[in-house]
């Protein structure tokens, strides 16, 4: 998270509760788009909103840089949450290993 914090492109977001972490988020703007990488809340506060809350803030600040849009590298077990926050899905194919 030290590399995360010292990119200017980065934005990366913690949700406290009582003086412990119980969520973040973290995404990044190089110009041209916005993708938000990662949303992870702790399994005992899941469902009380703040994943929404989360998203919503970062979505703003990456747009604030200047982002048109906003997309998010998701699994399908996580698409009916994006869904209900408003993103819809697009075909995306991936490769690796180089």
């Amino acid at each position: 998270m030290k590399r995360v914090k010292a990119c200017p492109a980065a934005v990366f977001l913690v949700y406290e509760l009582d003086g412990k972490v119980v969520g973040f988020v973290r995404g990044a703007y190089d110009g041209s788009r916005a993708m938000i990488h990662q949303l992870s809340v702790h399994p005992k506060y899941q469902k009380r909103g703040i994943g929404t809350i989360l998203v919503k803030e970062i979505v703003k600040r990456l747009q604030k840089m200047g982002a048109p849009t906003v997309s998010a590298t998701i699994t399908e077990e996580s698409l009916p949450f994006w869904k209900k926050i408003g993103f819809k899905r697009k075909p995306v194919f991936l490769a690796g290993n180089w």
